[in-house]
Parts: structure tokens; C-alpha cells; sequence
């Protein structure tokens, strides 16, 4: 493996192409001359071979500080230990395809929320959520849940031009006060009624 970079450089810096990638280590080439690189820390995206790179020699390593050329159109991977993404007005995700995203725990707080979907699809073990104003339209939303446990501290309301609920098992109230208030008919049809 060469050392020394080529002699009619600037600043120590140029260019390689990877041929070879073995963990964090990449084989750079440049005018038949082999080198080993690794990435350097300002340099997000993951380098992959056949990427055109930029080298800088120090006195010990060769760093790629940026990737210059990637032929094929494939995905970018942005490693760090921890990524912070601050705006002072918007931050806008775009794609044609759909957005994935995968983590072990996620926590979102947000102070207002404005939600548009045709569809909507979440499966969750857990689902944990602080917010304090959320708004959505939602046109077809369906829910497949075991178990749902609700806690409201002031009030429900909710508007519908029809509602029907089918509960396979028992349908259990137990408040302090109830109201109900029908314009036209209120009917129950059972088999047994029994108050007391």
C-alpha cells in the first residue's frame, strides 16, 4: 500500500475512487496507486464503493472528507452516534414512495399537530403520546386493537352523523350522571331489562 499521495496536490487533499469497503476501513484508488482510508467524522453520508471521494493525509491517516461522484442511484446512509436536526422555521420530509422509520423507543412532544391521510395503518405494542392540541382529517381510519385503556380528565365530545357499536361480550357504564337526548325515537330492544 502506498504512503505518500500523489505529489501535484494541493493542501493534501485528492481524489480516489473505493474500490473496496471492509468494515470501517475503504481501498481507495488513485493513478494505480492503492491506498486505505477511513471516514472522516464531518463526512455523514457513508461512503460505499465505487464512490468518488476526496482524501486528506495527515500525518499518520487518510480521512474521506467528502464524496464527490456516486454512479448508481442508491440509498444514502448518514451514521453517527446521535443526530440532532434544528430549524428555526420548517423541516419538510418529501418522498414518492413512503417514509420508514425504525427505532426501539421513540418519543414525540408536540404542541399542535395537523394530520391529512386517505389511509392510516399503525400497529403498535406500545403507544405512548404526549400532546396538547391535536387536529387530523382522517378519511378512512381502521383500528385492530387487544386491549385499549382511555383516561380522560375533563371531557369527550364527539360528532358523527351515525354511530354503531358491536360489543361481543358486556357493555359496562358506571357514571354519576347521565343525559340522553334524542330528537326523534329511543328504542331498546333486549330480551330482559332490569332496573333498580
Amino acid at each position: 500500500m502506498s504512503k505518500n499521495p500523489p505529489y501535484n496536490l494541493t493542501l493534501d487533499r485528492f481524489k480516489a475512487k473505493i474500490v473496496a469497503v471492509s468494515q470501517d476501513v475503504f481501498v481507495c484508488q488513485n493513478d494505480n496507486k492503492t491506498y486505505k482510508a477511513k471516514k472522516a467524522f464531518s463526512c455523514l453520508v457513508k461512503p460505499q464503493k465505487n464512490d468518488t471521494v476526496l482524501l486528506y493525509q495527515d500525518d499518520e491517516s487518510l480521512y474521506i472528507t467528502d464524496i464527490l461522484q456516486r454512479k448508481e442511484s442508491t440509498h444514502i446512509d448518514i451514521v453517527a452516534s446521535s443526530i440532532r436536526l434544528v430549524s428555526e422555521s420548517d423541516i419538510t420530509l418529501e418522498a414518492k414512495r413512503g417514509i420508514n422509520g425504525f427505532a426501539k423507543e421513540a418519543k414525540v412532544v408536540i404542541s399542535e399537530v395537523s394530520f391529512l391521510s386517505q389511509l392510516l395503518t399503525m400497529q403498535s405494542e406500545i403507544y405512548n403520546s404526549v400532546v396538547t392540541t391535536f387536529q387530523g382529517f382522517i378519511e378512512n381510519l381502521s383500528m385492530k386493537n387487544r386491549s385499549v385503556t382511555q383516561q380522560v380528565e375533563e371531557h369527550i365530545e364527539l360528532q358523527c352523523g351515525s354511530s354503531r357499536k358491536v360489543v361481543k361480550g358486556s357493555d359496562i357504564y358506571s357514571v354519576k350522571e347521565q343525559v340522553t337526548i334524542a330528537d326523534g325515537q329511543i328504542k331498546i330492544d333486549a330480551d330482559q331489562i332490569n332496573m333498580g
